[in-house]
């Protein structure tokens, strides 16, 4: 499924990834076969089950997304997927396998990635007219599997995307506050959201983004996104902390 060229980047990059600004990212475009995202996406697009965290604390920065599964909502959520969209689990699965965690692992230099097979927070995400998820660190440890949230891959399903609706992914970079938290300071990178596209970035509790402009796409459109968390069973000292969920900022 994915693009055979893809594989030989991490040879070709070196230590780029692991070096770049704000915080170890990439990404990569031509990503999968382009006609199983379109069939993704089709599917999704005809997919009744979303669900919406509407909890006001996260409804105040994270405006009309939506996504599949939640399996805190409904258990049975992926099979719900599988059922209804099997294009779609079928390359959430893949993307899981044996081969490409250990592509992400010799990208990144990170050891021993697990897949989260609980699916908590990833899947398919969808963002509506006016959306948008405020700049933000995600969670830091699996509250299902107690493992360490470790590397982001999202890849893009919007085959017409025109620049002025908006929703580039934005790395911020930190400065520290007066209580000697890391906390958000400017953007630093824009990554938009085209076709075929993965956006790859390490998770730490100084790797801020998100796209803090509401969407100005019509009502009938939508950036949606398959969206995949890589874990491990432990991480270095220095980037550990006390489990939380995820940290909005005003911006």
């Amino acid at each position: 499924m994915i693009n055979r060229d893809v594989f030989k980047l991490p040879e070709l990059i070196g230590d780029a990834y692991k070096n770049a600004y704000p915080f170890p990212n990439t990404y990569i475009d031509n990503f999968m076969d382009p006609w199983v995202l379109q069939k993704c996406r089709e599917e999704m697009d005809r997919y009744p089950f979303w669900r919406q965290d509407k909890t006001s604390y996260v409804e105040h920065y994270q405006v009309e997304k939506y996504y599949t599964p939640d399996i805190v909502y409904d258990p049975n959520d992926v099979e719900i997927l599988a059922a209804n969209a099997p294009t779609t689990k079928m390359v959430l699965d893949y993307m899981y396998s044996p081969e490409v965690i250990n592509f992400v692992s010799e990208l990144t230099g990170i050891p021993d990635l697990l897949p989260d097979d609980q699916w908590v927070g990833a899947g398919v995400h969808k963002i509506g007219a006016g959306g948008k998820p405020g700049v933000h660190a995600d969670f830091n440890i699996n509250f299902a599997t107690g493992l360490y949230r470790r590397v982001n891959i999202l890849i893009y399903m919007n085959e017409y995307w025109p620049e002025e609706w908006g929703g580039n992914l934005e790395l911020w970079d930190k400065t520290k506050n007066i209580y000697n938290d890391w906390v958000p300071r400017e953007k630093s990178v824009e990554i938009a959201p085209l076709f075929n596209r993965a956006a790859i970035f390490n998770i730490t509790d100084d790797a801020f983004h998100g796209h803090p402009h509401p969407l100005t796409c019509p009502p009938n459109q939508h950036r949606m996104s398959l969206a995949l968390y890589y874990y491990t069973q432990d991480r270095p000292d220095y980037e550990k902390a006390p489990q939380h969920p995820v940290i909005w900022y005003d911006t």
